[in-house]
């Protein structure tokens, strides 16, 4: 499974990502997000995503963003510690990086470990859980039905014809919903 490069940053408000791979849900809709370049970052909707770290530290994020043109991921520090994690940071040899732990009944326990870049932006690489097939949910109820048509569904009211119209059935038609 492919693994991307992920931003890690303590000043972003929403987790941003960049691919539908990561929603359990993902709610259509369109806005507009301040980033350092301006407010013309336009999202394409919003949802509960699940990330799995490189050794495999998995983050629920309850309201993640698309944006497919997002020069990249960015995973937020509040998403990280609102999954019961601390974010520590540690020198190494004048390396910095980013630890996160998780308190045990014998301490804290180091689960993962990020780098930095010369420059101090910290990244991780993330996977998507590989078992999540995310739902969109239409917003615009139109929206929906059109698309329930075109797959040539039968409307409620036309299995109430097709059940009344038809013998050899045990059903009435007041007991379909």
């Amino acid at each position: 499974m492919d693994v991307e490069l992920c931003s890690v940053d303590s000043c972003t408000t929403n987790s941003i990502l960049k691919e539908t791979k990561y929603f359990q849900t993902l709610t259509k809709r369109q806005g507009n997000v301040l980033t350092i370049a301006g407010r013309d970052a336009m999202i394409d909707g919003c949802g509960r995503a699940t990330i799995t770290l490189l050794i495999g530290t998995q983050i629920t994020i309850e309201d993640a963003l698309l944006y497919p043109d997002s020069m990249c991921t960015l995973l937020s520090f509040r998403d990280i510690r609102q999954n019961g994690f601390h974010i520590e940071t540690h020198d190494d040899n004048n390396e910095e990086f980013l630890l996160i732990t998780k308190n045990s009944k014998y301490g804290a326990q180091t689960i993962e470990k990020i780098s930095s870049f010369p420059s101090g932006l910290y990244y991780a690489y993330i996977k998507p859980v590989p078992y999540i097939a995310y739902k969109v949910i239409f917003q615009n109820v139109d929206t929906f039905q059109t698309w329930h048509d075109r797959f040539c569904h039968p409307s409620t009211g036309m299995m109430r014809k097709i059940i009344s119209n038809s013998n050899c059935h045990d059903m009435h038609p007041y007991q379909f919903p």
